[in-house]
């Protein structure tokens, strides 16, 4: 809702740059590097902003000097206040442990570092964002926890634990991801970090038991990619791929077709990772989740539409088309009857009908009783 952005905006300033994350996730929607604080004004920026889960806000130069000092754990706040009396009242937020300070940084200051000391945190700037709304990963809530002003302050006059001015650019077990770049197959850049770097860690978990499972198996283990990307940020290339293969088939030898080659099965393995659509959890139970927790999106606020379950439909459709690779899902009638309580599967059928019609929904691949498949759908934004 913009009430949410409007209360963001009131605490960091509006000449902060704020991007939509996933829900429960600290994964951004979308590019995110070359924005700046003008696309503040732009009506599509601000549309996934309304309706996103998670809301970060981008740091350093972008946010006019707004920066975040992010603690792991309270005992390594507690001993920043102490060596820093005359700053420690500023916007202060939480997510699972520990918390951020918010300061505004006036003259010059350096980019990302981490602070010395175990569980100690880190400076973050240029090149970071912190979240400030919506769901942790682990279940709790984002919150502020000392609605004050802004600290501004010169860099210099801040006490840092001894040895705490070495930019780095790694990501730390705590906190945001502060990096993120397109990728694709052919490649990434020197020193992002991948997903599927050690495929032995989860190819045991995707090995056939029996034959004939072999297909099924392959399926479920390019989806487990795809999971890995969603959450590193990347995209996996194509040797990483095959060596995610050639482990899975160095172990899977018992169950291989004798008369079908490693090259056969590289091609499945590839077709299957370019079909896959959704990670490998309980996308409807995810879905109804946030239905549940997370403001419905705009389009459910369309004039033509009025019953509240309908309106739960279409946050249900948004969220399946979100958490869709491709933003292709499907959905069946008798599955929303069940799902949101609506009073019959005809019911179902005709409001799924009636979001095709006014064109909140489009219908990728109709399906049918004699294919037992159900419609796939897009999801469409509209401005309502």
């Amino acid at each position: 809702m913009k009430e949410h952005i409007d209360q963001i905006r009131g605490l960091v300033g509006k000449d902060a740059l704020l991007i939509p994350c996933a829900y429960k996730s600290k994964q951004p929607i979308g590019t995110w590097k070359n924005k700046t604080a003008e696309d503040m004004s732009d009506p599509q920026h601000l549309a996934k902003l309304y309706k996103a889960g998670n809301v970060a806000v981008v740091l350093g130069k972008v946010s006019n000097g707004l920066v975040s000092i992010d603690f792991d754990d309270d005992s390594a706040l507690t001993n920043f206040i102490r060596s820093n009396p005359a700053i420690w009242d500023t916007l202060t937020t939480k997510g699972k442990r520990g918390a951020n300070l918010w300061y505004r940084m006036t003259g010059n200051f350096p980019s990302l570092f981490k602070m010395e000391g175990e569980g100690t945190g880190e400076f973050r700037s240029d090149g970071a964002y912190t979240l400030i709304h919506g769901k942790h990963p682990d279940g709790v809530d984002y919150k502020v926890i000392n609605k004050a002003p802004i600290v501004s302050v010169c860099y210099e006059d801040i006490v840092f634990p001894d040895g705490s001015d070495t930019e780095y650019t790694a990501v730390t077990e705590y906190t945001e991801v502060t990096e993120l770049t397109e990728t694709n197959r052919s490649g990434r850049r020197d020193g992002e970090e991948a997903g599927l770097t050690d495929p032995e860690s989860f190819v045991i978990n995707y090995l056939p038991s029996k034959n004939g499972t072999n297909h099924d198996c392959l399926f479920k283990l390019a989806r487990h990619c795809k999971t890995l990307e969603q959450k590193s940020g990347t995209s996996a290339t194509l040797d990483e791929l095959y060596d995610v293969l050639d482990c899975w088939h160095t172990r899977a030898v018992p169950y291989l077709r004798k008369r079908k080659s490693k090259e056969e099965y590289l091609d499945e393995f590839l077709t299957a990772y370019d079909c896959a659509n959704h990670p490998d959890i309980d996308v409807l139970e995810t879905a109804m989740e946030r239905v549940r927790n997370q403001p419905l999106p705009p389009e459910a606020s369309c004039r033509l539409i009025t019953s509240p379950k309908c309106k739960q439909l279409v946050g249900l459709c948004y969220h399946l088309s979100e958490q869709s690779f491709t933003g292709v899902f499907f959905l069946s009638c008798r599955k929303a009857q069940e799902l949101l309580g609506i009073p019959g599967y005809g019911t179902a059928n005709k409001w799924l009908r009636l979001l095709e019609r006014i064109g909140i929904l489009k219908i990728h691949e109709r399906g049918s009783p004699k294919t037992n498949k159900a419609n796939r759908y897009t999801y469409v934004s509209s401005s309502y």
